[in-house]
């Protein structure tokens, strides 16, 4: 306000989508006040020639620059200053998204220092939450499945990984061979060649999931030294859209032909890929694993089953001030996944393409939005606080995980007190829930990524160790870390590093 700190009236309205409307007299002191400091600053800063600065006659000022453009000053002046000193007034817990919404040259037609002004202005403000129910629900969740053949897929993936290759001269090409081809691919309609399609000693693995399948098993049965023209079409999944669904022939000709040599699943073996002495142990250690992985993702299937169930009994208008942050924090994380990948995305993407990301991300904003209020309206309801004991430890082993970095602590404190209030409210709203099982879907009815969802492995994540090759195992089926621990979550969002 100004520095004679008038008190302005205030009449508040509730607006839609969280706002809160405001009607403000302000007094016509105050109004004088803003002109006459205009003016002066004005009389300071405006040459008119044959005056000095700071001493030209008011009047002549006024001629100059006009009543109407310093009426337009003090008149913005006042609105900005009248607005923010009215949410301060009335402590109005204001998001931001302040706006006017008096017609500004409506104002200027009515302005008069020294006459009282009343404008009408909006702020975005914290939502009302309200949830019709929050105990006792019945929460039906997927269970997650363990793959009965998850240690023996994970043993074999290792085997492969260090198998000697030796050379075959006496048999047609089997799977699971390696061969070593040359081949060049047409279209199959016009025999115009493909582009990138064509390879010299090309080594290749005979087994399902690599490359082409049907080239694959077209090559199965081939003689070292032969050619042969394999037909097929491009899959759904082949990396280069382009040539899904097209029909090609590829000529191949066989120069070598290679079959594994899987080292010996013994105590040995499980000595050289982890730190068991025995092949028994590290199996035991595996299906412990994945015992533990599969309680970990029904837990979340558990708490994902509970929050829809939550939000759906959730009332609440969003302020888009609110959206538009949540879906900036999501955008930003999304660059800083590619960046971490590699991708050089820069600070020159067209605002175009950002706009669609934003689009892209607004729907999981809203639904963050709606999860963590739902959280908090309960976490208010029953009191439930984090320990600072519990705060104070979770901080020292980010900040020991993360040494490379310089965390701001400020907002490192406030993130992980998010972290863990939301989870001591997950914890208390799943113990008067009744968990039940969900009944599986028909087949006919279930869409693949449901199914897949159900029935998938859960993969067992450890430190790998370094084949003799020297190259690391897939992390995905590394059986034993070498520092084995159970990695925290990081807190969400991350706190931001100091510069």
């Amino acid at each position: 306000m100004t520095s004679t700190q008038t008190p302005l009236k205030v009449t508040q309205e509730k607006l839609p989508a969280s706002q809160v409307g405001l009607e403000i007299e302000i007094p016509g002191a105050t109004c004088q006040e803003v002109y006459d400091k205009v003016v002066a600053k004005v009389l300071r800063s405006t040459a008119v020639p044959g005056f000095r600065k700071g001493k030209v006659p008011r009047h002549i000022l006024l001629q100059r620059v006009g009543i109407a453009n310093l009426k337009i000053a003090a008149l913005e002046e006042l609105v900005d200053t009248s607005i923010k000193a009215a949410i301060r007034q009335e402590e109005i817990p204001a998001l931001g998204n302040l706006q006017l919404r008096s017609q500004f040259e409506d104002l200027i037609a009515t302005f008069e220092p020294g006459q009282p002004l009343v404008i009408s202005a909006s702020v975005d403000v914290n939502p009302d939450v309200t949830l019709s129910s929050y105990t006792g629900l019945v929460v039906e969740y997927e269970p997650a499945q363990p793959d009965p053949d998850y240690v023996s897929k994970t043993l074999a993936h290792h085997q492969n990984e260090r198998a000697t290759l030796l050379p075959v001269e006496d048999r047609p090409a089997q799977a699971g061979d390696v061969a070593v081809v040359d081949f060049r691919a047409v279209f199959a309609d016009t025999q115009e060649p493909i582009e990138n399609a064509q390879a010299e000693d090309f080594q290749l693995e005979l087994s399902q999931g690599q490359f082409l399948p049907e080239l694959i098993e077209g090559i199965v049965g081939m003689e070292v030294g032969q050619t042969k023209e394999i037909n097929l079409t491009f899959p759904a999944d082949y990396f280069d859209q382009d040539l899904v669904n097209q029909a090609a022939v590829f000529s191949v000709t066989l120069h070598e032909l290679k079959e594994k040599e899987l080292p010996p699943l013994d105590d040995d073996f499980a000595q050289e890929i982890s730190e068991f002495k025995t092949l028994a142990e590290l199996e035991a250690f595996l299906n412990s694993r994945q015992a533990e992985n599969v309680e970990k993702t029904t837990r979340t299937n558990q708490e994902a089953a509970l929050l829809n169930q939550l939000v759906e009994n959730l009332t609440v208008e969003l302020p888009e001030v609110m959206v538009q942050q949540e879906v900036n924090y999501i955008l930003s994380r999304t660059l800083s996944r590619l960046k971490s990948q590699g991708l050089d995305v820069g600070n020159n993407i067209p605002e175009e393409i950002l706009d669609s990301l934003r689009q892209q991300a607004r729907p999981e904003a809203i639904a963050q939005l709606k999860r963590t209020l739902a959280l908090g309206y309960v976490a208010k309801q029953e009191k439930i606080s984090p320990d600072p004991e519990a705060i104070q430890q979770r901080i020292a082993e980010l900040n020991a995980s993360m040494q490379d970095r310089r965390l701001d602590q400020n907002r490192l404190k406030e993130v992980v007190e998010s972290e863990i209030l939301e989870e001591l409210t997950v914890n208390w709203l799943l113990e008067k829930s009744e968990l039940k099982i969900a009944a599986p879907q028909p087949a006919s009815e279930a869409t693949p990524e449901e199914t897949s969802a159900a029935t998938a492995t859960v993969e067992v994540s450890a430190t790998p160790v370094e084949s003799q090759s020297g190259n690391e195992a897939d992390s995905e089926s590394s059986p034993a870390p070498k520092e084995g621990s159970r990695k925290r979550k990081k807190p969400n969002p991350s706190p931001a590093a100091d510069s």
